[in-house]
């Protein structure tokens, strides 16, 4: 299969600080996306909007940039909003508190790339405890293992997980199968 687009959606309540982090890291991507579509609950949406596409907007005009309200408080409600505006052919859905290194994407859209039968339904990304370099600061480039919760750590006192790509995940359309693989062998799939 030819090269791919990807559309980011990212759910978000009360949380901008975190969200501009987390919306940083999906535009320094190797292999940026098409879209980015944030669908927020919070009750002062709008502000966090103007925040975010004057800050982070403006410095991606490749990036076709959508910033919508959701009257309904409900991951799966505001997902399918922002599905529903998606016009590439991969979606990632993050939380607003997941940061990319900055290879995540174009990981993930090689494994596609490589799919010539379109048998991969889908594609995680794993969990890592380390800080993507883009995230390092005089704060966090010492960070103590004791301030790591599972595979979070504070961020600014803030919570954050960081995602890499660990394995992927083929789903067969044929034999309702599921198969993890070492992403470094992406060959090994069985289709």
């Amino acid at each position: 299969m030819g090269l791919r687009s990807w559309s980011l959606i990212v759910c978000t309540l009360n949380r901008r600080t975190i969200l501009e982090k987390a919306l940083l890291t999906a535009i320094k991507q190797t292999w940026l996306p098409q879209q980015i579509i944030v669908v927020d609950a919070s009750t002062d949406w709008e502000e966090s909007k103007a925040y975010i596409l004057s800050s982070l907007a403006t410095q991606t005009p490749t990036i076709q940039w959508h910033y919508i309200n959701s009257s309904r408080r409900s991951l799966a409600y505001q997902r399918n909003i922002g599905f529903e505006l998606c016009n590439s052919d991969i979606v990632f859905f993050f939380d607003d508190d997941s940061f990319m290194y900055p290879t995540c994407a174009e990981e993930i859209m090689q494994i596609y790339k490589q799919d010539r039968t379109g048998k991969i339904g889908g594609v995680a990304a794993g969990l890592s405890e380390t800080v993507p370099e883009l995230l390092v600061t005089e704060k966090t480039a010492n960070f103590e293992p004791a301030l790591t919760v599972g595979n979070c750590f504070s961020l600014n006192g803030l919570l954050a997980r960081f995602h890499k790509l660990w394995y992927v995940l083929a789903i067969s359309s044929e034999q309702n199968t599921y198969e993890r693989a070492d992403p470094r062998r992406y060959r090994c799939l069985r289709h």
